[in-house]
């Protein structure tokens, strides 16, 4: 977008009166004297302040507000805005423009009471010519009319499907794009005025790249096509001079310049500038090398006009499925999104928020569902990031014709910038197929390829790709994925086993974390990640754990409604468990590139939540997250893959060392070594050693594995310990990493058995099991037991009933209803893990309470690494912590399947100020004592014990038995639970 010299900013402050989409008296708001209580709004801003993606936005600021609560933050509709101007004296004889940046959605101009243009669109500027209406030497009155996006997305009529999910469109057409900032209303971008001559430049169109080489070796020059509109107005045909330079940014050294001359035979013109063969430094996130056009217009030696716009040369385009940065391979290390509809133009928070991205070794971002202003395509020019360019089709199929106009205009404003890489066309559009019927399409594929062509007869340099997430269908030059693992789906080990490429169906269970069922998630996925392979495969979204400004796990709060306290006092471990989940995921996929997969980028998601006070200049300040993220962005990185972090002493550690090359400026890194070294949090050295590393070349990733034997731990607790490398070439550290042990005495295996004295060795246990596992288990812990595949016939002489490992499903309705007399008689009940993510098992579903049933069940494709411990003060938990629940052990998670209370009809949707996708109001009973909770939203549980009668029910889901004996957590906590359940009885409690 051009930047015209002489100009006057409009910004500040304006009046500003609601309005209403009926008809309306026109003149009352255009008079001078109008009547009208003409409160004060800010220009650029939203009447109504910016609600964009709201379940990361909304816990940053006063009840959801990026800027306060604006006067009008309730008004919904049309809002009128008015404001005065004079023209400097300079300008008496000038063509006078006013160019709005964006406007959300609709707009209408008066001058000095005459209709002087309008516009439809919310993202894309458009100009004005005023000269004719302009008062010269007095002040000019300005009023604008502008509908709000809802008036063209009515949401109104909100509704939800069969699962419960929001949807975005309620069944009726949307007119035009709107994003997700479905209320955003008014003049969001900045409005300015410039002058010309009677012939000036109406628009300019650039292409500026490198030029094609046959090799990545070659040296390649720049090249410039310059298309320059001129229009004249108010005069004949009349000679000008048009003059276009090309200078480089920093040292103001002159490239090229060349003069035209014409004298406009119509009263638009066409000017061709055509430059091969430039001498120029390329543009990239090393070196973010600007230059800038600057353009003149001249009359007889008269400047009616000069205007700049920044350039850059670079060359960002697919080679055998692999993107490549002038030439070169090239991996994306980026992050989405910033806060770029909240502050779309304030450039000293652009400039500190992109500095600080860059200071995490990003080198890419993304601008989500909502097209970036021209001010954050300039800081990302200046700062050096590439980015994603998503257009603002979030769910939405809007009406075409106005579609594929706003997308070639934003297209033709934008493709001058350097920082470009990728255009997106939507966003998770096929989660909702039906969306493009609303706009006569068949299919969302030829509606989304129809806008495609829009995109190309502007800007065919770059590749194109038509959904961000949830893409399986083979249109698009590129493969974008939404995964959350270790979040709203899928195990950490097993999103790491996705990356990796392996054939899912053979190499995984569904014990650790991937559904079977044919079209499963991972199925599917990886299905279409063999299909795709000649193409691009990257991940704009994973990790998500959004935290807000305090610190808490945005979830947090619904659980303190629910219990009246927070589970997490200061919020280190909800700012951790953000960090810990970014570092694994990022590392996850550094360590899974190689020449099969195609995965060439990576861009976790909710880039401003990782950051406290997020939307203020001053007080912006990294989270933990953002040092793990750059930790684990690093160019040159040493990544530690081990998923054995649980050992007893006299263990062997196994671990996985991937020297990853991603730096553009270095070639080679020459042959070297990996020192490590396993240090307790006390600082003793438990083991230490180096292991030699080959060479590296640029864009390859090395493996070197590493065996090492672990002494025997002193103590008799679980000691904190890390696995610390260094990556060393060239006598110098090219990159350190770590990752967090749990190492525990040998004395603690099940062998050293239970002191003599404990009762636990004498009782009487019935265990109902077909298998050998859970027998296993009370063998090892000297606990005698009766192992049959029924119940008992009655609780006499028994001190505990055991149910086994998946058992539940084998009984039939008779055996729970004798099984809850059990217990009402007195009898101590724990059930171990009973397994249902196998999608082909119903929940199961037992009536221990009347009316409020207990139901273990599968939350559609999550499964935890996690579980949160209320009350770790237990004896179920003696001798281990909180922190050992954070991630379970190997290649497997800590809850497969859930224990949910309550009746079913209380799960509705919470509608809080946190949105809509906050949770669910979950009424816990307030008989059942929950040790154990799991899930993001905390909302179920991983352990529960139900007072029954005289007896008590323990239901425990950890799957600990599949553990026993290897890891040292699971052990010491199925230990625990079974001289809990034999060593203490509660009180007499009546059924209820």
């Amino acid at each position: 977008m051009l930047e015209h010299e002489e100009r006057r900013d409009l910004c500040g402050t304006w009046g500003f009166v609601p309005g209403s989409l009926k008809a309306e008296n026109v003149f009352d708001r255009l008079r001078p004297d109008s009547p009208l209580a003409w409160g004060p709004v800010a220009v650029p801003s939203c009447w109504n302040g910016s609600r964009w993606m709201s379940i990361v936005g909304e816990p940053y600021a006063t009840d959801g507000w990026a800027a306060g609560a604006p006067a009008f933050k309730d008004h919904r509709g049309v809002g009128w805005y008015r404001t005065s101007f004079t023209v400097p004296p300079a300008w008496a004889d000038r063509r006078i423009h006013i160019r709005f940046l964006a406007v959300a959605a609709r707009a209408k101009v008066w001058l000095n009471g005459s209709l002087v243009g309008e516009h439809l669109g919310a993202y894309a500027s458009f100009t004005i010519d005023l000269t004719g209406h302009i008062k010269s030497s007095s002040e000019n009155r300005l009023v604008v009319q502008v509908w709000g996006k809802n008036c063209f997305y009515p949401d109104d009529e909100r509704r939800f499907d069969e699962g419960g999910h929001h949807l975005f469109v309620p069944g009726r057409t949307v007119e035009i794009p709107v994003g997700e900032s479905l209320d955003n209303a008014g003049i969001w971008q900045p409005v300015e005025l410039f002058a010309t001559g009677p012939a000036y430049i109406e628009d300019i169109d650039v292409e500026a790249g490198l030029e094609e080489a046959e090799s990545a070796d070659c040296r390649r020059d720049g090249r410039i096509l310059a298309r320059v509109r001129m229009a004249r107005a108010g005069v004949e045909r009349i000679p000008v001079d048009v003059t276009l330079a090309l200078v480089e940014r920093a040292t103001g050294r002159e490239v090229r310049k060349e003069t035209k001359r014409t004298h406009l035979p119509d009263e638009r013109t066409v000017l061709t500038f055509r430059w091969p063969s430039l001498a120029v430094a390329a543009w990239s996130p090393e070196s973010p090398t600007l230059y800038e056009l600057r353009l003149a217009v001249e009359h007889d030696g008269e400047r009616w006009q000069t205007a700049r716009l920044p350039v850059g040369f670079k060359r960002f385009e697919i080679r055998n499925g692999t993107f490549h940065l002038n030439g070169d391979p090239y991996f994306l290390r980026g992050a989405g999104t910033p806060a770029h509809p909240l502050i779309p133009s304030d450039g000293q928070y652009i400039d500190r928020f992109l500095g600080l991205c860059k200071e995490a070794n990003l080198n890419g971002v993304r601008f989500h569902t909502e097209p970036p202003s021209q001010s954050w395509l300039d800081g990302c020019d200046r700062a050096g990031l590439l980015v994603i360019y998503e257009f603002a089709l979030m769910q939405q199929a809007p009406a075409a014709g106005a579609t594929r106009r706003e997308i070639r205009d934003l297209v033709h404003q934008a493709k001058h910038h350097p920082c470009l890489a990728l255009y997106c066309l939507s966003n998770e559009s096929d989660f909702l197929p039906g969306l493009a019927g609303m706009s006569g399409y068949p299919s969302m594929r030829e509606y989304l390829a129809d806008l495609r062509e829009a995109v190309l007869e502007e800007d065919a340099s770059l590749p194109v790709y038509h959904n961000a997430g949830y893409t399986y269908h083979e249109d698009g030059d590129v493969r974008d994925w939404h995964i959350y693992g270790g979040w709203y789906d899928n195990s950490i080990y097993s999103f790491e086993a996705i990356m990796r490429g392996q054939a899912m169906m053979e190499a995984l269970s569904p014990r650790e974390g991937v559904s079977m069922a044919p079209g499963g998630l991972v199925d599917r996925r990886n299905r279409k990640f063999r299909a795709d392979a000649h193409k691009p495969v990257i991940l704009t979204e994973f990790v998500a754990a959004y935290t807000a400004d305090d610190g808490h796990l945005f979830q947090y709060p619904l659980k303190v409604r629910r219990i009246g306290r927070s589970p997490d006092p200061g919020n280190s471990r909800s700012l951790w468990f953000q960090a810990f989940l970014l570092r694994e995921t990022v590392e996850i996929m550094r360590r899974a590139r190689d020449g099969t997969n195609r995965l060439c980028g990576l861009m976790p998601f909710a880039l401003f939540n990782w950051f406290f006070h997020p939307l203020e200049t001053d007080r912006l300040a990294p989270k933990p997250a953002i040092a793990a993220l750059r930790d684990a962005m690093e160019p040159l990185h040493l990544s530690i893959r081990c998923w054995s972090r649980h050992r007893f002493g006299t263990d062997a550690l196994a671990a996985e060392f991937f020297l990853i090359h991603d730096d553009a400026t270095r070639r080679r890194v020459e042959p070297g070594e990996v020192g490590y070294r396993v240090v307790t949090d006390a600082g003793a050295v438990v083991a230490e050693g180096r292991v030699a590393a080959a060479s590296v070349s640029y864009y390859e990733v090395a493996m070197v594995p590493l065996r090492v034997a672990l002494p025997d731990v002193p103590g008799e607790r679980i000691v904190p310990a890390r696995l610390e490398a260094e990556w060393r070439s060239g006598g110098g550290v090219v990159s350190r990493n770590m990752v967090d042990l749990l190492l525990a005495p040998a004395r603690l295996r099940p062998m050293a058995r239970l002191p003599a004295s404990d009762r636990s060795a004498h009782a009487r246990v019935w265990l109902v099991d077909t298998g050998e596992r859970a027998a296993s288990v009370l063998a090892a812990l000297a606990i005698p037991s009766r192992c049959r595949a029924e119940l008992p016939p009655s609780p006499d002489g028994l001190d505990l009933l055991v149910i086994g490992p998946d058992m539940l499903p084998c009984l039939g309705r008779d055996d729970l209803a004798r099984l809850r007399a059990l217990a009402k008689a007195g009898l101590t009940v724990l059930v171990l893990e009973q397994d249902v993510y196998d999608p082909s098992r119903p929940p199961i579903v037992i009536d221990w309470v009347d009316g409020a049933p207990l139901r273990i069940m599968r939350e559609d494709d999550h499964v935890d690494d996690f579980v949160h411990l209320p009350d770790a003060d237990s004896p179920i938990f003696d001798g281990l912590e909180p922190e050992h629940f954070r991630m379970w052990n190997g290649n497997t998670v800590i809850v497969s399947s859930y224990l949910r209370q309550g009746d079913e009809s209380n799960h509705r949707q919470a509608k809080t100020r946190f949105g809509a996708r906050g949770g669910y109001r979950v009424r816990k009973l307030e008989c059942v004592k929950s040790w154990a909770e799991c899930f993001n939203f905390l909302r179920d549980d991983a352990l529960i014990e139900v007072p029954l009668g005289a007896g008590r029910v323990v239901f425990s889901q950890i799957e600990a038995t599949r553990r026993f004996g290897d890891d040292p957590v699971a052990t010491i906590y199925i230990g625990n639970l079974l001289r809990y359940c034999l060593g203490q009885r509660t009180q007499s409690t009546p059924d209820r």
